[in-house]
């Protein structure tokens, strides 16, 4: 998701805290922190939804295409999302 000050961080953040509620599901990556020292994670909510999917397909995240085991899909789902010109950061 964008960072503090960048295009799309609100909605970004708000969207964010509407899917993970009180609980989510996490799986581990190849990495486990990234530069700045925040744990890395795929989230999941309660009902299995992936939190990064989600907010990916629906326009205000850019997927990670450096490494990952869901990077593949991820970029998959970006590609389509701006084609199609889903959410605040491709309209």
């Amino acid at each position: 998701t964008p960072e503090r000050g960048e295009r799309c961080f609100s909605e970004a953040t708000q969207r964010l805290r509407d899917l993970a509620g009180k609980i989510v599901r996490v799986e581990t990556g190849p990495r486990t922190q990234d530069r700045y020292g925040r744990l890395l994670y795929y989230a999941y909510t309660e009902s299995g939804e992936s939190v990064e999917e989600t907010l990916i397909r629906e326009g205000p995240a850019r997927a990670w295409t450096k490494d990952g085991q869901h990077r593949d899909l991820l970029v998959r789902v970006e590609e389509s999302t701006r084609r199609n010109r889903i959410g605040c950061l491709w309209r």
